[in-house]
């Protein structure tokens, strides 16, 4: 176990992260943050040694509706903002390392040795990062890490601004840019978290920016994972557990599990630019 290092798992309790939670102890410590509506009965069958486990309320995703930060009333990103701060409020190492508690890595040393390597950087994955002539700004959250003390300020910036407290500048606003009013894309949680890091560390909002202070890691290199995306419009989403094989799954209960060539069969595809956790960037010079 590191000294350096801690491993926060962020949202509603779940077996989907809970299950890898020795693994992850071998990193350092590790934080659960979740919400108090949660079934706590889940954590009886785990071993919390080396475990800080923190809980808050729901927060209501009225107040950054009702002073304009979002246009999506089905938003969870306001959600996600408030236990990923308060995950890092309870960290005590220099470095962390963020899962979503929906998933899951079974190898998180590749991770670790990154921001070794580049520890003033947001070091993220290729999942849904996407390449800039098709959305710029738009980053991977499904796990990061990076510098606790940065990636605080960073959270604490965005939550600011969400809930009324610092005055908001247009790229915070999910949905739409006022500073940038004719683009192509809606302004989206990706892009905001990314903006959010440069504003911190006082760097442009700049494509060099980003591929200067971002690292990002190919997803197969950490090991066996389970990633999920959920689109909560269409009631469509995806679960994958390699990179040839997916389960499309909808709110009505049905589910496609699809492999390979399969691909090119699926019913109903979801809207997402890419269809599997890996884009067409390799690098983050590709960007």
């Amino acid at each position: 176990m590191s000294d350096q290092f801690s491993v926060l798992i962020q949202g509603p309790l779940s077996n989907h992260s809970l299950v890898n939670l020795d693994i992850y102890k071998k990193i350092g410590p590790v934080i659960i943050s979740h919400w108090t509506t949660d079934n706590t009965e889940i954590l009886d069958a785990y071993d919390l040694d080396g475990c800080t486990v923190t809980s808050d309320v729901l927060p209501s995703r009225s107040i950054p509706i009702k002073i304009g930060l979002t246009e999506r009333e089905d938003t969870t990103f306001y959600w996600a903002m408030t236990s990923i701060h308060n995950g890092l409020k309870a960290c005590d190492t220099k470095y962390i390392i963020k899962i979503r508690s929906d998933e899951r890595y079974s190898n998180l040393q590749p991770m670790v040795d990154r921001i070794e390597e580049f520890p003033n950087a947001f070091v993220t994955t290729n999942i849904f990062f996407k390449p800039w002539r098709i959305h710029e700004f738009h980053i991977s959250d499904h796990i990061f890490g990076g510098r606790t003390d940065l990636l605080l300020q960073t959270w604490e910036l965005m939550l600011g601004m969400w809930e009324g407290n610092i005055p908001a500048e247009g790229w915070a606003i999910q949905g739409r840019d006022v500073d940038k009013p004719g683009r192509t894309h809606m302004n989206c949680p990706e892009q905001i978290q990314c903006k959010a890091f440069l504003r911190t560390i006082g760097s442009p909002f700049t494509k060099q920016a980003v591929i200067d202070n971002f690292q990002m890691l190919d997803v197969l290199s950490l090991g066996g994972y389970l990633i999920q995306y959920q689109q909560g419009r269409a009631g469509q989403g995806l679960r994958w557990r390699s990179p040839d094989q997916a389960t499309l799954r909808y709110k009505d209960g049905r589910e496609f599990t699809m492999i390979g060539e399969e691909w090119e069969k699926r019913p109903t595809p979801p809207t997402g630019q890419f269809l599997f956790p890996e884009t067409s960037l390799e690098t983050i010079e590709d960007l």
